[in-house]
């Protein structure tokens, strides 16, 4: 039987072996034996750290690889995340996530793709040269047709800037709200057109005006919380509708 010799380069004297290792061990059971020994040595006094495999080489000093807890490592261990923190870093401090650069296109995308929708099926159903309408009494408080004719260009402009400002600035249960919202407030508009002027149904097209109105509500809310110049830009839209709506009733009250 032969007797192992304690860790001499890690301490400054050496650990009393009580226990006799055979030769023939292999290595692997030969290091746990030894674990074991260092960490019962270690629970009698002041903890002692293990030396690196490199620091047994023949008549040289020992050299220790960094420790766990080293400012050595620490930096070695941050300095790539570092950098890759800092290339994901916009310029006001939040995070840049590509996936989300994607997303919030794709929402810009849909919702200007339902605004042109909205704008195209406008022009197609609305047919307000006809003669049937012109036979119509109008309500009293219908604005003129300068009116009518500046407030659409702008509400569907300012439909396409909300959308995008939506997008680049809010998240994304925020950005599904606002398209489903939006989509439901421009089928109920549309319905109102094909029940108004092709079908003659006044009452059933007033009803789809409310819920048009209603389905901007939330519109309206989302884009003050993106930005409180883009929220009053907002308000005609709203107030347009509200007073659409009004009309259509008055219509169907003749």
């Amino acid at each position: 039987m032969a007797r192992v010799p304690a860790f001499q380069a890690g301490y400054a004297g050496s650990i009393p072996v009580t226990r006799s290792i055979d030769s023939k061990m292999t290595p692997s059971l030969r290091g746990v034996i030894l674990l074991s020994m260092h960490w019962s040595h270690e629970s009698g006094g002041a903890q002692r750290r293990l030396p690196s495999p490199r620091s047994f080489q023949s008549g040289g000093a020992q050299r220790r690889l960094p420790s766990p807890g080293s400012s050595q490592s620490a930096s070695a261990a941050t300095a790539p995340v570092t950098r890759v923190i800092s290339i994901r870093k916009r310029s006001d401090g939040s995070r840049h996530r590509p996936y989300l650069t994607v997303s919030r296109i794709i929402v810009g995308i849909l919702g200007t793709t339902i605004v042109a929708f909205y704008a195209v099926g406008s022009r197609r159903l609305v047919a307000t040269d006809s003669q049937w309408y012109r036979s119509l009494v109008k309500p009293a408080w219908q604005p003129p047709r300068i009116v009518i004719g500046l407030i659409w260009p702008y509400n569907f402009a300012m439909l396409t800037t909300a959308t995008w400002v939506v997008a680049s600035r809010l998240s994304n249960t925020q950005h599904l709200v606002w398209l489903m919202s939006l989509t439901l407030s421009v089928l109920a508009a549309l319905a109102w057109a094909w029940l108004f002027f092709d079908r003659h149904r006044l009452f059933a097209s007033g009803v789809a005006l409310v819920f048009a109105t209603l389905f901007a509500i939330p519109l309206l809310v989302i884009s003050f919380n993106a930005s409180p110049v883009l929220g009053f830009a907002f308000v005609p839209y709203q107030l347009w509708l509200v007073l659409a709506t009004s009309i259509a009733f008055g219509f169907s009250a003749q």
